[in-house]
């Protein structure tokens, strides 16, 4: 029922495949950015994490951080933001190398994930909100 109501609208064709027409109506729903949470301090990766971040940790030859920007963008992602704290002098080089823009969140000693989210407010619309040290697959 939704297809037909899509083919109706040319949205679709007789495939049931989007056209031009779907992509373009869908176009301002797009994600254009990522929002990229690197503020905290790791304490339960302890020891590790007294001499870096743990999304700075290499594994299987990659930065996590670095991979996460890599997959983001290849994805489609035009802007990523990173929302930093701990160790932050430690990231910065990721807005260099990847361009992305850098928010600062002056209190992730005190608070949690939420406040770091609020530091970013102002690029929250058509956003992925991602923790600097998830491992995703390809």
């Amino acid at each position: 029922m939704i297809i037909a109501e899509q083919a109706e609208k040319g949205f679709v064709d007789a495939n049931g495949e989007i056209n031009g027409l779907g992509l373009a109506a869908l176009a301002p729903y797009k994600v254009r950015r990522a929002i990229v949470l690197a503020a905290g301090m790791s304490t339960r990766f302890a020891p590790f994490s007294y001499e870096k971040p743990k999304s700075l940790t290499v594994v299987k030859g990659e930065v996590l951080i670095e991979r996460q920007i890599r997959q983001l963008k290849e994805a489609g992602v035009e802007e990523i933001v990173l929302v930093l704290g701990h160790m932050m002098e430690k990231f910065l080089y990721l807005s260099e190398k990847y361009g992305a823009k850098i928010v600062v969140n002056k209190e992730y000693r005190y608070k949690n994930t939420h406040s770091s989210i609020y530091f970013a407010r102002e690029y929250l619309e058509n956003s992925h909100i991602c923790c600097a040290d998830t491992y995703w697959n390809a």
